[in-house]
């Protein structure tokens, strides 16, 4: 009988054994994916919040207050703004969809996967705004004006002689 007691004892310890081994290999740990619902929920914030922050910044950088138009350095912020919105739109929804799948979440996955296909939507709205927000091209300088000196004793480049 001692010998099925210690059998059992030692498929008991190699059950414990694989147990842990399939969890830390396995399926994630649920601290690891309170973690990632946590940043997915602050990355979804940033998501919502980011895009109209930075359009509202671009709206209020280029608004001509008083009669005034906006100097070149204005209309070039707006710009820098309206990128900043369209990278937000695309990279946390990117990041959002690597992280849910990287804990395995499907619900989360897909959740993500659309908010991707919103995001490439928005960032194009914030880059065809953007177009509006360069500022004109510098202008070209006028050509140096051309006298016409005759000289004594020489040929003249000179019409009439």
């Amino acid at each position: 009988m001692t010998s099925a007691s210690e059998h059992d004892a030692v498929s008991e310890q190699d059950a414990v054994s694989e147990q842990d081994a399939v969890s830390e290999r396995g399926a994630p740990r649920p601290r690891r994916i309170e973690m990632a619902a946590a940043l997915r929920v602050l990355l979804a914030v940033v998501w919502i919040a980011g895009p109209p922050w930075t359009l509202w910044q671009a709206v209020i950088t280029s608004a001509g207050f008083f009669g005034e138009q906006p100097s070149q350095e204005e209309l070039l912020g707006s710009g820098r703004y309206l990128h900043l919105g369209a990278a937000i739109a695309l990279g946390v929804p990117l990041l959002g969809l690597l992280l849910a799948m990287a804990v395995g979440d499907r619900g989360a996955t897909w959740r993500w996967l659309a908010a991707c296909v919103l995001g490439v939507l928005a960032a194009a709205f914030l880059l065809c705004l953007s177009r509006g927000y360069r500022p004109d091209p510098a202008p070209r300088p006028a050509p140096a004006p051309v006298h016409c000196r005759a000289y004594s004793g020489g040929y003249s480049n000179c019409p009439g002689g």
